[in-house]
């Protein structure tokens, strides 16, 4: 076994490098038991109209028609330690009601006014007459716990920053093999996404699709996560957007959902898309 010598100066500069990093996890702890203590705190709900509303309701309606009314509501339902989907015999009434005025109104239901909670009953009472869940759901409350992301503490796990820098190198290598593919990097306002649109200069054919490839990724490392699959589309036009806040990436800006989509809107204008 071969020893590593180092001169004192030597192990001064090891010190010094395990001294910052050391010290630049405490920071990064601090500021991770901020950032959840401000996640945590309720923000005011949206205002939701009637109009939007039942908008809402009529497209659950048309979709239980064919496939049921409980496949809607089935996984919002969990046993109180939170491990088990519950089945309809096992929630009750006031429970799916609990769940309607989160949905429609991102409120808790002693926070309702008298309109928006009679709109609840009235949800309520239709999708269970009309689909017959009236017969399934016990009277009253089970103790069913519902999931409601915006009500919900959340459940975080504390990572060191050093974990995140390995994330973020791994991208980096992502970046330079999408390169070598021939992809660029794009920006638009908060939006970030990777394009390659050689045929957008050629008229289709059989061999060269009219439409590109739009690919939007899940929760998990981004794009990284699909490299695999990536590798493999032979779409040569595609563009291939980014959401980093919800890719191992405790410092993304999170953008709300009408920012996000007029960006994404936006981008495809810009590529006559």
């Amino acid at each position: 076994i071969t020893s590593i010598s180092l001169s004192s100066e030597e192990w001064n500069v090891v010190y010094i490098i395990l001294l910052l990093w050391l010290l630049c996890e405490v920071l990064f702890y601090v500021w991770y038991t901020k950032a959840l203590a401000e996640a945590q705190a309720v923000n005011a709900p949206p205002h939701v109209s009637e109009q939007d509303r039942n908008l809402i309701l009529d497209k659950m309606l048309v979709h239980a028609e064919n496939y049921g009314m409980w496949r809607q509501v089935q996984g919002w339902f969990l046993t109180q330690d939170r491990e088990r989907l519950l089945s309809p015999h096992e929630v009750g009434r006031d429970d799916l009601i609990e769940l309607i005025a989160w949905a429609f109104f991102y409120k808790k239901r002693e926070d309702l006014d008298e309109d928006e909670l009679a709109w609840t009953h009235f949800a309520r009472e239709k999708i269970g007459t009309e689909f017959g869940l009236d017969e399934s759901l016990r009277p009253g409350r089970t103790g069913a716990v519902s999931v409601r992301h915006t009500l919900d503490q959340i459940r975080a796990i504390h990572r060191p920053l050093i974990f995140y820098g390995a994330i973020r190198l791994l991208d980096f290598f992502h970046g330079a093999l999408l390169r070598v593919r021939g992809f660029q990097r794009g920006y638009h306002e908060g939006l970030r996404y990777w394009y390659r649109l050689p045929c957008q200069t050629h008229e289709p054919t059989e061999d060269i699709p009219s439409d590109p490839l739009i690919f939007f990724h899940g929760i998990g490392l981004g794009l990284l996560l699909y490299l695999p699959l990536l590798l493999r589309l032979t779409s040569p036009d595609q563009i291939l957007f980014e959401l980093p806040w919800i890719a191992m990436n405790p410092f993304a800006a999170i953008p709300s959902s009408t920012d996000y989509s007029r960006w994404v809107v936006e981008v495809l204008r810009k590529y006559e898309l």
